[in-house]
């Protein structure tokens, strides 16, 4: 069978498969984050921090009165319960880790409880490392229809600044249209990390508030400077 017959079913199978590399794609990047901030905490509860928790249950708290009732997030509470609950059943609850398990009745299962027991303060702090995440996530959540506000108005600008630049003949710039696509990416990464990685207390309102304001304006000039002829 040639190639004429193949590609477009490589092509459905793309395509049908899109959405689930989405999501792969997303865990995997979240799972990385989150691996990335129990190595911060755990290295800061052995090191600067004395082996005492509090300064991280500190953090817990103050997270927490973010999206208590009254702040400008106080109505993410519900997904934020959803998520620091749903990722602590997932990675300590199901996995016997945290929570009442049977008795350990083979060698393995005996080896796994030695192992917990010793790990003990350092367990806490993943666990309440893992709460602080999945609170963040919640705030960066409710921050989004701001992102996307913003983003429709640019590429609602942007297209018809576009549109004048083509009616009257004007210059194209790729290079203006690739650096402004990929500085949005880079700062998104760095938000991100700055969210969910930083060990201290963040104003998640102001840093998204400026985050916004940044990518809304890269979105106006990556769309402004499209293609002149598609």
């Amino acid at each position: 069978m040639s190639d004429t017959y193949v590609m477009p079913n490589k092509q459905l199978a793309a395509a049908l498969l899109l959405p689930v590399r989405f999501v792969v794609t997303v865990a995997v990047i979240f799972g990385v984050l989150l691996l990335a901030f129990w190595l911060v905490c755990l290295g800061l509860y052995f090191g600067s921090w004395g082996h005492d928790d509090a300064a991280l249950l500190a953090l817990f708290q103050q997270t927490l009165g973010d999206v208590a009732p009254g702040q400008p997030l106080g109505h993410m509470a519900g997904l934020a319960q959803a998520i620091t609950g749903g990722l602590h059943h997932a990675l300590f609850v199901a996995t016997g880790m945290d929570g009442p398990h049977a008795p350990a009745t083979g060698a393995l299962n005996r080896a796994l409880d030695s192992v917990l027991l010793q790990m003990g303060a350092s367990l806490r702090v993943v666990v309440l490392s893992t709460q602080v995440f999945g609170l963040r996530l919640a705030l960066l959540a409710g921050m989004l229809p701001l992102v996307l506000l913003g983003h429709v108005v640019a590429h609602a600008d942007g297209n018809c600044e576009r549109a004048i630049r083509r009616a009257c003949a004007g210059r194209e710039s790729a290079n203006l249209y690739h650096r402004a696509k990929y500085l949005q990416y880079g700062l998104l990464g760095c938000l991100l990390i700055a969210v969910l990685c930083a060990p201290m207390r963040l104003n998640p309102v102001l840093l998204m508030l400026v985050f916004a304001c940044v990518a809304t304006v890269l979105a106006r000039v990556q769309w402004a400077y499209y293609k002149k002829y598609v």
